[in-house]
């Protein structure tokens, strides 16, 4: 059972006095804090108004109890967006949790990129009370609405390349963001001011990793987007970032086929062995699984994060360099987040492309192998599944994993 909080005294008492702006995590604030429920919203996500707003977060009603498995990594990196250039963060912490200890909230706070934190205070009794100072760096970076939009192509797909110049455009008729055309130019690129880049790669390797580590040294904004080329922007697109914060460093929205079926964005791999395992669609937004990571086909980052924390060059296509990518950020403090506000379509391709990404709570059931391939038989979410394989030998020559 969770300790109640005790009231706030002592050196507690003199920090909550302390003139400034103080957030109260909880749905009891005392004094003339600020009162926030990020449990009540999408992804842990507040407004927007609050990131960078405060200095003092209080994090101290109920010692983080309550919470699944996966959800305090999400909170943790919301409640350090609250604070602005620097400020204190106050985290009572139950010592009986089952899922989070005071070592996992020092690791994630202690590892975190751009940001420096220090112990101010800290006491244990039924729980430990941890007074940190947190001081964040590249908070320019994190107010700006500025973005670097870039298409990867080698230029087979120009009129996907097209749609996805022409669903910025519609919606920044200033011109005030940078497109990158990362592959051969083309005329018809011409009406949307694109900038084309083609340092040539090695094709039989699908150096896919380099060109997007290239992509981040020479975008010119704050904000990145990376697609292959076979996106467009559905209208909202930069306004829904607007309402979700540009406080962020990693983050993909929702998409759609054309034909408007559910694209797996947001996925986890399943076990800790990096390239075995089955991959899942989570349509949970508010946890994340061991082995969460953003599907690599669309990747939003700030241009700073990414280039401090590359992708792998030795990685190709394939080769989960998305799965290993969101492991390195992580590792950072920097979890995986989602923007419901924003959404793209996948062209060109239909359910089927991705059909190897099982439904949450799945279990295999049955394989059986046939003279045209291998039939798999599922059990999700109640329903009983078939799918039919492709012969292993095709698979290797033509497979996708996203």
């Amino acid at each position: 059972m969770t300790a109640a909080a005790p009231a706030i005294a002592g050196e507690l008492a003199v920090l909550a006095r302390t003139p400034g702006r103080q957030v109260w995590i909880g749905d009891h604030p005392p004094y003339d804090f600020v009162g926030l429920s990020p449990r009540g919203s999408t992804n842990f996500r507040v407004s927007a108004a609050h990131h960078g707003r405060y200095d003092v977060v209080w994090c101290y009603e109920d010692g983080l109890a309550g919470l699944r498995p996966g959800q305090h990594e999400l909170l943790v990196d919301e409640l350090v967006r609250l604070i602005g250039d620097r400020g204190r963060l106050v985290v009572r912490i139950d010592r009986g949790l089952a899922d989070f200890t005071i070592v996992g909230l020092k690791h994630l706070l202690g590892r975190r990129h751009g940001t420096r934190v220090t112990v101010e205070n800290e006491t244990a009794d039924e729980a430990f009370t941890v007074v940190f100072d947190i001081e964040r760096s590249g908070m320019e970076a994190q107010r700006s609405d500025a973005w670097t939009c870039a298409v990867q192509t080698r230029g087979t797909r120009v009129e996907q390349v097209v749609e996805f110049c022409r669903s910025v455009r519609e919606q920044d008729p200033e011109r005030r963001h940078e497109i990158l055309v990362w592959g051969p130019a083309d005329p018809a690129y011409e009406p949307y001011g694109v900038t084309c880049h083609d340092p040539g790669y090695r094709d039989h390797l699908a150096e896919i990793s380099r060109k997007k580590n290239d992509i981040a040294m020479r975008a010119g904004n704050a904000n990145l987007l990376i697609v292959h080329d076979r996106y467009r922007l559905d209208p909202g697109f930069f306004t829904g970032f607007a309402r979700f914060g540009h406080d962020f460093d990693f983050v993909t929205v929702p998409q759609r086929y054309p034909c408007g079926a559910h694209f797996p964005a947001y996925v986890a791999a399943e076990g800790s062995v990096l390239g075995r395992g089955r991959s899942f669609d989570c349509r949970d937004y508010d946890s994340l699984r061991p082995g969460q990571f953003i599907n690599g086909g669309l990747l939003i980052a700030k241009t700073e994060t990414l280039r401090a924390i590359r992708l792998n060059d030795l990685l190709f296509w394939n080769q989960w360099e998305d799965v290993e990518l969101t492991r390195e950020f992580r590792g950072r403090g920097l979890p995986p987040r989602v923007n419901c506000f924003s959404s793209a379509t996948t062209l060109g391709i239909g359910p089927d492309y991705t059909r190897h990404f099982l439904p949450e709570n799945t279990t295999l059931r049955e394989m059986r192998a046939g003279a045209t391939g291998v039939t798999r038989t599922l059990l999700a979410g109640g329903r009983k599944l078939e799918q039919r394989l492709r012969p292993f030998f095709k698979r290797l020559a033509g497979g996708r994993r996203r």
